[in-house]
Formats: C-alpha cells, structure tokens, sequence
C-alpha cells in the first residue's frame, strides 16, 4: 500500500508538471500544524529539482522545471503519505535535549505566570545542568518569545494610529485576581485620559495622608504623553496605586484627570503631596485638593541648580575638580533646611561670605538665577519684592525631615526594583551611607536655632550631609 501511494503522488506530481495550476500538496509528517507546499513554475533553465523537505526527513526529488515553496494558502490538498522517518543512526545529543526542556518549561512558565522575564530565565537555567548552560540562546531572544508566548496568552493589544481608536481586550481591563483594573476610560476622542485601579487601591489611598506623585516619559505606551503614577505612603514604605495616561501635561490634563480620581473616590483627603517642581501639576493640586501642603523633591530642587551649573563652563569645572569649592556650592543647597521664615536671612549671610565676595564675579549670573528662581528678589526701581518662581515653602525641607516624612519622590523611581535581602554589615556600602547621613542630617536639623553653632556653621553641617 505504501508503495502504491507513493506511485499515485509521482502521477499526480508528474501531470501537474504538464500544467499552470499551483494546487498545495499535503504531506503527512506527523506534525502539527501539518506541512504544505505549493508547485510553482520557474523560468525554463538546465535541470531542477522539484524538492520537498521537512523537519522530519521526509522528502521527493524529480527533475523538472518547478520549485516547491512552503504556502499557508491551502485550497486544495493531496493527503498521501511520502515516507516515516524510521530509526535515526546519529548519535545522541543530550545537551540539545537539555536545551530543548528548559526551553519549554520557560515557553509554559511564561503562558502561566507574570515573574519578570528575566527571574523566569534564571529560575529554569538555575536547574539545568552545568555543561548545558552555556548552549542556551541569548537572553534577549529568549525574552522576546516570552513577551509572544504572552501576547498569544493574553490576547495582543493592536496599536492603532489614534488615541481615540484604541480597543482594549479585557484581559487588559482586570487584574489576575479578577479584580476591575481600568477605574476610568475617557472615551474615543484625541484628549483621552485612561485610569488604572482597583477598589482596595482607591481605598488604601484615601487611608494616606501623603502622597508621592511621579510622571514617567519613557516607559509611556505609544500615543501616550506620560504614565502618571501616584503613590500613596504607608507606615514605612511608599506604594503606587494608581497609574494614568496622559495625552499631554498641560494644567487642564491635570485638572480633568485628578478631578475623575476624586470621583472615583470622595473620601481622598491628603494633607501633603510631595512632587516635581512642574507647574501645571503644582497649579492642579492646588485645584482640586487646595487643603493640602504641596512640597517639591529635593532631587528635582537639587538637580536644577546643577543643572544651571552645568551651563556655565568655569562654575562647573571648579565645581566637579574642587572639593573645597563644591562644599561652598552646596551651601546654597543647604537652604532648603532652614526654616522657611530665616531663608531669605541665611540667604543674605551667605552673599556676605568671603567664598561669594571673592567669586562675586564669577558666580554673578549663576546667583541672579538662584534668586530669582527659588529665593525671590528686590526690584530696586519700584522698591517692590519679586516672588520666586517657586515659592519657598515649596521647595523648603525642614519641616518634613522634623517630622519624618520624604523630601525626595526617589522612592517612586526605584518601587519596582526591590532586592531580595538586606545588607546585615556596618560596611559604608551605598544603602547604608545614605542611611547614615539621612540620620545625620536630621540630628542637624533638629539642633537648629541652639546656641551650638551659628546660621554659617549650620548650613556648613548641612552641606557635608549632600
């Protein structure tokens, strides 16, 4: 029987060669999906080879004027087996077995959970044997099948040319416990807002009383301006609980946006909001939640002044190859912990430090935006006080580190990269510095307006700890 079929399919194949039509032939290998091919003539040359060949050894070769190519449009299909592949007599290769297992216990791992992919990657090389480990693919092509094996699990989201055309499958709409996730979905128009949270979110949050607001450019989904996180601070840690895109970052984006959250859940009361210093944001807040203390980072008031040191070439090289003159420098940093009503004070006796005197010149322009932009100026021709920029309650710390509270919204920034342990030494590594200088800075701070040292010796203290 056998025999038999194959002198059908050569028939078959034979009189299609006499002939224009392109029909699929089917083979049956045992695989699935099973394979196709489409005859297609090619321009008259010497000798071709009509070939078929598949994973499994299975194959035809005549000599003709055709090419066999792979098709998946099948209308037609000749069902007749070729030939099986028998006994195989090359000799075994286990690590291209080990390879081929893990590699499917990464392709399953990925279809049923949502560890990051490379934690997945790890977990299963962990297990492989030693002298197979080094024949595994480069991790970023294995990632990449992890994120289709998830695309095919959770149903791709097609991204279309418009905000307003954008379908969300609900995969995307609810969390893996089944939870409601996109709180609020403006609806089909260029200005959509779109809100992701859940119930028990919305209700931690409105149990916060400080929150940390934190908008991240990047990582924006295409057609999106932002992805706008807010976190809400528990006891000792910081949480994002709801996460918003954005069109743009305009006031009236802000507006609208933090408008629908408090609608979403009226009992939202928080009596700080810790930010970055763009205005909008700010003039939002005020808005929509006008009982709460608006405080800027620290981070965001520090790289400011940096950055405007950097634009001025003779400052910044003194600044990056001078200890002593970095020091000074920081003094004007050191501000942001005195108290809000001694600023301007501190301010004035630093201009009168022989450091600023000396380098009056140098640093003019430098401390014309220092003080237009966070302390405020004179304007001597109508005897009038110009406010800053940004006010200096704003950008003041003294009293958030007197009663605990973050002057920095870094902890946004770094939420979603914990570490598994913590450092149990006394070793000056990063984490631990930090940690002892925080302390330092806020034994200083709590020493303020004592006899122990003066207003110049204070912000001195202050800088060492930056």
């Amino acid at each position: 029987m056998i025999l038999a079929s194959i002198t059908d399919l050569i028939q078959l194949l034979l009189n299609l060669l006499s002939t224009a039509i392109q029909p699929p032939i089917h083979l049956n290998t045992k695989s699935s999906p099973p394979f196709f091919a489409t005859c297609q003539r090619l321009n008259r040359s010497t000798k071709f080879k009509l070939s078929i060949l598949t994973g499994y050894g299975i194959f035809l070769i005549l000599n003709g004027f055709w090419q066999v190519k792979k098709s998946s449009d099948v209308t037609v299909l000749a069902s007749t087996l070729l030939r099986q592949v028998g006994s195989h007599n090359h000799e075994p290769k286990p690590i291209a077995c080990d390879v081929k297992k893990v590699m499917t216990k990464i392709r399953q791992a990925a279809s049923s959970s949502s560890i990051a992919p490379a934690q997945l990657i790890a977990n299963e090389i962990r297990q492989m044997p030693a002298a197979s480990q080094g024949h595994m693919p480069l991790a970023h092509n294995i990632k990449r099948g992890i994120r289709k094996v998830r695309g095919v699990t959770t149903g791709s989201l097609i991204v279309p040319s418009k905000r307003e055309d954008i379908k969300l499958p609900d995969s995307f709409k609810i969390t893996s416990n089944n939870e409601n996730f996109l709180a609020f979905d403006s609806g089909s128009h260029a200005d959509r807002i779109m809100i992701f949270s859940t119930a028990r979110n919305l209700e931690f949050l409105s149990q916060c009383n400080v929150w940390l607001i934190d908008g991240t450019f990047k990582s924006s989904p295409v057609l999106f301006d932002q992805l706008f996180i807010l976190h809400g601070m528990g006891k000792e840690s910081t949480f994002p609980l709801i996460y918003c895109l954005t069109p743009n970052r305009t006031s009236g984006t802000y507006i609208r946006l933090l408008s629908e959250i408090k609608k979403l859940q009226p009992n939202l009361d928080p009596t700080t909001i810790l930010g970055d210093y763009e205005k909008a944001s700010i003039r939002a807040m005020e808005d929509i939640f006008p009982q709460a203390e608006k405080n800027g980072c620290f981070f965001h008031y520090s790289q400011c002044i940096f950055r405007n040191i950097q634009k001025h070439p003779d400052i910044h090289n003194l600044y990056s190859n001078d200890s002593n003159f970095s020091l000074m420098m920081k003094h004007l940093r050191s501000l942001a912990f005195v108290p809000p009503d001694d600023v301007v004070m501190s301010f004035d006796l630093l201009m009168e430090d022989e450091f600023f005197t000396t380098n009056e010149i140098m640093l003019a322009e430098f401390i014309n935006y220092f003080e237009r932009t966070w302390i405020g100026q004179w304007n001597r021709g109508r005897n009038v006080w110009l406010e800053p920029i940004f006010s200096i309650k704003l950008w003041n710390c003294f009293h958030a580190v007197l009663q605990g509270l973050p002057k920095t919204t870094n902890a946004c920034e770094g939420f979603h990269h914990g570490f598994a342990t913590l450092l149990a030494g006394t070793e000056a590594t990063p984490g631990n510095k930090y940690k002892l200088l925080a302390l330092k800075l806020q034994e200083t701070v709590e020493k303020y307006g004592l006899d122990d040292f003066s207003h110049m010796e204070y912000l001195r203290k202050i800088a060492y700890c930056l």
